[in-house]
């Protein structure tokens, strides 16, 4: 991620950096200014959706209400700067998890076919220090082969990435 927040026009990608920087709580900042279009110092869900797009991050409304549904504290269903930090920084460590899921999934697809099947398994599990035998590698397909295709596609392995880290449930 770049250290400087970028707004060259409406449409163009807002990059911050990493929570907890000094940079980081600037561009916040910046971004609810710039989004708080009314002024009232508190931002409607389609400022939000603004925001995000500015951002790369392309939620549909409904996605926005459910993200919201947690942090949200003003009655008129909109969010304050707090809030609107808070959400940033769960939106942020999302995408950072999500990145690391798909560095995982590119090393445990050898053949680069966007899927795991079982061979890449055994070889994945073996060079983590763990000697599968198939009956094992079988086991593990079947919890992860959602489609039953016999493949372990991106969605799959995020899906166990995301419970293996502790977000089961968000």
């Amino acid at each position: 991620m770049a250290s400087k927040s970028k707004s060259k026009s409406k449409s163009s990608s807002v990059e911050m950096s990493g929570p907890g920087s000094k940079q980081f709580e600037k561009d916040i900042k910046d971004m609810f200014k710039l989004f708080d279009k009314d002024g009232d110092k508190s931002l409607s869900t389609e400022e939000i959706s603004r925001a995000l797009k500015s951002m790369g991050v392309c939620l549909t409304y409904k996605e926005i209400q459910v993200a919201l549904k947690d942090i949200r504290k003003n009655k008129h269903g909109k969010i304050e700067f707090k809030e609107f930090r808070e959400f940033l920084i769960k939106q942020y460590q999302s995408k950072s998890l999500e990145a690391q899921a798909r560095e995982s999934f590119r090393i445990f697809d050898r053949d680069g076919n966007g899927t795991i099947d079982r061979k890449e398994l055994k070889h994945a599990m073996k060079m983590l220090g763990e000697e599968l035998s198939d009956e094992e590698v079988e086991q593990m397909m079947k919890e992860a082969d959602e489609n039953g295709d016999g493949k372990i596609n991106f969605e799959e392995f995020l899906r166990l990435w995301t419970i293996l880290n502790g977000d089961e449930g968000e």
